[in-house]
This record gives structure tokens, C-alpha cells and sequence, in this order.
């Protein structure tokens, strides 16, 4: 479920090109039962995977 879930965070922020925030409402609609932090957790590892392995990481 776990690659289900970064899939759908990767579509959402990737193909339909949604800003973060938008995008962790639409995951609260295709997975009611996870918490905002597990939400935003999926979220800021998609935008890690759309950026590539060159792109410097935030901290």
C-alpha cells in the first residue's frame, strides 16, 4: 500500500502538476484514514523523486 500511496503522491504533484498544499487534500480523499503528517511525509518524498538524485535536498 505503502507504493500505492507514493505513486499517487508522485501523480498528483507530477501529472496533474498540484501545489503541495492542494495535493495533501486530494491524498486525505484517496486515503481518508492517514494523519496530515503521514500525508505530507508521502508528499515530500514524491517531490524528492520528481526532482531527481542531483537536486540538492532541503533541510
Amino acid at each position: 500500500m505503502h507504493e500505492d500511496i507514493l505513486l499517487r503522491a508522485r501523480w498528483l504533484l507530477g501529472e496533474l502538476q498540484l501545489p503541495p498544499a492542494e495535493a495533501l487534500v486530494w491524498l486525505k480523499d484517496y486515503y481518508p484514514d492517514l494523519e496530515l503528517e503521514e500525508r505530507a511525509r508521502y508528499l515530500d518524498r514524491a517531490r524528492g523523486q520528481l526532482r531527481g538524485p542531483s537536486a540538492p535536498s532541503a533541510s
